[in-house]
């Protein structure tokens, strides 16, 4: 399955093209392309590397989670680990008029026209939450990476690279709204952060990408 955003309507879709096909013909048509869902899918690294031109994942799709299968993260990092830069999108895959707002994507764009949000979502400038804010995600100089959000129970920081990153946990009655991980000698491909508040609700940065 592949979202296409900014797809003009109508669209006749044919059953004939292959994957790869799909994805070109709709790419040239202007919209841009998502990996949807790969856990609820059942799809394996293998079998994402087998297309390209898309610029990212679902890492949380609310209506899969409901089978307990809408979260992409693994899908996501072993994709980074491989070198293919991909962004992460939240959505609530909104079925019925209920489910409407349970997950999303929060874009930083110049202004609200469909243009600027394809554009934003080109550059990865945005990132995914069904909960969370995150006011600020960097990268210094000095390798420590930082974050700023809403009041949250754990912040964890992913990376390439064996241990695959860094927990910070809140202490009982208290919240974490802020963290910083010096990266120091460990070299990564990647870093990325996830946010969780009390709730159970995630957030999700997209990559800082340090090589390649």
């Amino acid at each position: 399955h592949f979202l296409g955003l900014g797809l003009q309507h109508p669209y006749e879709y044919n059953h004939d093209l292959s994957a790869q096909e799909m994805i070109e013909d709709i790419k040239k048509k202007g919209a841009k392309i998502f990996y949807a869902h790969p856990y609820w899918t059942g799809h394996t690294l293998i079998e994402m590397m087998e297309v390209s031109g898309y610029l990212g994942i679902e890492v949380h799709n609310q209506v899969c989670q409901g089978a307990d299968s809408g979260n992409g993260e693994v899908h996501w990092d072993q994709m980074l680990n491989k070198g293919h830069i991909l962004s992460g999108l939240a959505t609530d895959d909104v079925h019925r008029s209920s489910e409407v707002g349970k997950a999303w994507t929060m874009i930083k764009a110049a202004s609200l026209d469909e243009n600027s949000i394809l554009e934003a979502l080109e550059n990865g400038c945005f990132y995914a939450s069904n909960g969370p804010v995150i006011n600020d995600f960097q990268m210094g100089v000095d390798m420590k990476v930082k974050i700023e959000c809403s009041p949250v129970k754990k912040i964890v920081f992913r990376t390439s690279g064996a241990g695959n990153g860094m927990a910070f946990r809140a202490e009982d009655g208290s919240d974490l709204t802020a963290a910083e991980w010096d990266l120091g000698t460990k070299n990564p491909d990647w870093v990325r952060c996830r946010v969780t508040d009390k709730d159970g609700h995630t957030a999700w940065t997209n990559p800082i990408i340090l090589k390649g």
